[in-house]
């Protein structure tokens, strides 16, 4: 019981900084990110066309959490 409490909170923790460093990054508070705001964090502009899943040139909270690590819609690690 307390692995899965201990694997809740990490996931809820982890949320929570997503959204925190969504904010950060958000720096004309549009509430979405564009190439220039994802200019901020070199992985994020690397890897924005592929977590820009709608193709709209933005990234909504939701695409941009769900690209967070142990989310449903996290990208999968490349297999060696």
């Amino acid at each position: 019981m307390k692995k899965i409490l201990f694997f809740v909170l990490c996931a809820v923790i982890g949320r929570a900084m997503a959204a925190d460093d969504f904010a950060r990054l958000d720096t004309n508070h549009d509430g979405y990110l564009d190439t220039a705001e994802a200019a901020a964090m070199p992985a994020l502009e690397d890897a924005f066309a592929v977590l820009d899943r709608d193709r709209d040139g933005r990234l909504s909270p939701a695409e941009y959490a769900a690209a967070m690590p142990g989310s449903q819609g996290a990208p999968a690690a490349a297999a060696d």
